[in-house]
């Protein structure tokens, strides 16, 4: 008798050891793995070391339904945007999809834009870092001729305004590094902010990041950033965010022209109104 009870027991314990471990085993599917999302400069890493797949993640909207197909073409063709989601193992595992914004476009812009670099086909000058702050105000005006005189060797006939720009751009980054206020002084600071201003649109999208971090460490005043994002976007066919951007004697269009005096307020600048009075526009 007590044999048998030891058996039933036994059987007992055992179906309910296995029904635990398989009630912990359901809901351990049922866990989702906690995902991290990524940041722009996380995107551009891995798109720039060609670690970039989507193979296995998942799409969704930001209310976390799974994407539609018209919501997925949205986002194939620019129209839409996504923040990304990895998991421990830094591979992607969600994809939610959004309507786009100034900084995803900026985003779009500095993947394209991988793999550039200022000093690309063109030569390269020495530069006097002791004396940068002293000597840059007469570097940003050189003439096209004058800059060739400082050259060792003949330039190719391709190069043009523009290309003698980057040369001094690329040079000054070569022998000094990128200005900053504590190294090389405000006035360095602030005329290599200009000639990356009045530049083609791949110099801007190349030193964006750094003009950034300017602003962050207190180099460079907001109103310079402002200016290299609207102007970078329309050179880019965006609409511009800050109303910055007078183009052939009109106001380029602007993202959410409505809240645009928020986003100047915000950087200390005046109402745009006030702004687009020095054009003799409303």
């Amino acid at each position: 008798m007590y044999q048998n009870l030891n058996t039933t027991v036994r059987l007992i314990y055992f179906f309910t050891v296995l029904v635990g471990l398989s009630l912990v085993g359901c809901s351990g599917n049922n866990i989702k793995e906690p995902l991290r999302k990524l940041s722009r400069d996380e995107i551009l890493e891995l798109k720039e070391n060609q670690r970039w797949s989507l193979d296995n993640a998942a799409f969704e909207t930001t209310d976390h339904g799974k994407a539609t197909a018209s919501e997925l073409d949205r986002f194939k063709r620019g129209e839409w945007a996504a923040d990304y989601y990895v998991d421990e193992s830094h591979n992607i595992r969600s994809v939610v999809i959004r309507p786009a914004t100034y900084e995803d476009n900026i985003l779009a812009i500095l993947i394209k834009n991988i793999g550039y670099h200022p000093s690309d086909k063109v030569p390269l000058v020495s530069i006097n870092c002791d004396s940068l702050e002293f000597i840059i105000d007469d570097l940003y005006r050189l003439e096209t001729e004058e800059i060739k005189n400082l050259l060792d060797t003949t330039p190719p006939d391709t190069l043009d305004f523009f290309d003698f720009r980057r040369l001094i751009i690329a040079s000054i980054e070569k022998d000094c590094g990128l200005p900053t206020l504590e190294e090389h002084g405000e006035r360095s600071v602030k005329v290599f902010w200009a000639f990356i201003q009045h530049n083609e649109k791949e110099q801007m999208a190349y030193y964006y990041r750094y003009i950034e971090g300017l602003v962050q460490s207190g180099d460079l005043h907001p109103e310079r950033l402002v200016l290299v994002t609207d102007r970078l976007l329309v050179f880019n066919d965006y609409k511009q965010v800050y109303g910055s951007q007078i183009v052939n004697g009109e106001l380029h269009p602007i993202e959410n022209p409505d809240s645009v005096d928020y986003r100047r307020l915000e950087i200390g600048l005046e109402p745009l109104s006030e702004y687009l009075e020095r054009f003799d526009l409303e």
